[in-house]
């Protein structure tokens, strides 16, 4: 028999690892440009994925208690980790903006906003929307 969440844990590991692969880069690459913005997007990244991962080992430990008191964190890790990548994309895009470039952030963030917005009308056809307004989001 196959342990509990066995394939979500080691799918989680490699996702931490490929983003600390990735974001290495950024700090020891041939002219490190890791700034104080994309630091702290990474540590809130990094932060959030762990928390993530104890959840999974916690559930597989039948340490159901653990699991819910560290899950209350998420009301406090979840807008942080918002907060560091609005920070990161008004700082690349002021940056970017002085030096009379496109920022590929904001391009990034304004195709997921739409996806969001898409998706939120599409399941709004099929009657989840609120009831009184009418409203999708």
């Amino acid at each position: 028999m196959r342990h509990r969440y066995t394939l979500e844990i080691v799918f989680l590991v490699m996702v931490i690892a490929l983003s600390l692969v990735g974001f290495s880069s950024l700090a020891l690459g041939e002219r490190p440009e890791l700034t104080v913005y994309q630091g702290l997007h990474i540590l809130t990244s990094l932060a959030w994925l762990l928390l993530l991962l104890s959840q999974l080992v916690l559930i597989r430990q039948h340490r159901f208690d653990r699991h819910r008191a560290i899950g209350t964190s998420i009301f406090v890790a979840g807008p942080v980790l918002v907060a560091t990548l609005t920070l990161l994309t008004v700082h690349s895009a002021a940056k970017d903006a002085v030096a009379g470039r496109v920022d590929v952030l904001v391009v990034q963030t304004s195709r997921s906003h739409c996806k969001w917005r898409c998706l939120c009308c599409w399941r709004s056809s099929y009657g989840a929307t609120e009831r009184s307004t009418g409203r999708c989001c």
